[in-house]
């Protein structure tokens, strides 16, 4: 009699299991998530710091145009459609559309004239009727006018804020950030 044996076929151990894949699909999703945050907080800060710096060379070529001229020029700060915009101009004129500059939208203006909410932060001259800010240099580049700063913050979220502070009647202008702008 012949004795019929197969070999029993053993299961080839190749590949993930089903359970093996979803967990490196769930911890691959979780980093990307932290990422993802982690990115956007890094962009907004860029954003900020850029817009930081956009108002502070606003202020410096106002300045400079004023002496250059011999007449007043001004920075003028405002909240629009929530945009945040300056304009560098004469004082003699109203800004027209073309002169206005838009920051991202990602940062606005902190002030309690635009938001109750917000603590006073932005001190230059506020022109309750235009709702605009104002930073004015008269013919030799010194302050005209009301000193202060005007400060910049995220627009959702994020306590990070920076501002730009023309701290002297000679129109010397600085920058600071967080508690410093307080």
């Amino acid at each position: 009699m012949k004795l019929n044996i197969k070999p029993q076929v053993q299961p080839e151990e190749n590949g993930f299991t089903l359970l093996e894949v979803l967990v490196v699909v769930l911890l691959v999703g979780i980093l990307a998530t932290s990422a993802a945050i982690s990115w956007d907080k890094f962009v907004t800060l860029q954003e900020l710091r850029k817009a930081e710096n956009l108002f502070y060379n606003a202020l410096q070529e106002a300045k400079a145009n004023a002496v250059r001229d011999s007449v007043n020029w001004q920075v003028s700060f405002r909240e629009k459609d929530d945009i945040s915009q300056w304009a560098v101009h004469p004082t003699d004129r109203y800004p027209v559309a073309a002169d206005w500059q838009n920051l991202n939208t990602r940062v606005r203006i902190i002030d309690t004239d635009i938001n109750p909410k917000d603590l006073n932060y932005t001190t230059f001259y506020y022109n309750k009727k235009t709702g605009e800010y104002r930073m004015q240099f008269n013919h030799h580049g010194n302050a005209n006018g009301q000193l202060g700063k005007i400060t910049v913050g995220v627009r959702r979220g994020g306590g990070a804020v920076r501002c730009v502070i023309v701290s002297t009647l000679i129109g010397a202008t600085r920058t600071a950030q967080d508690g410093k702008c307080k």
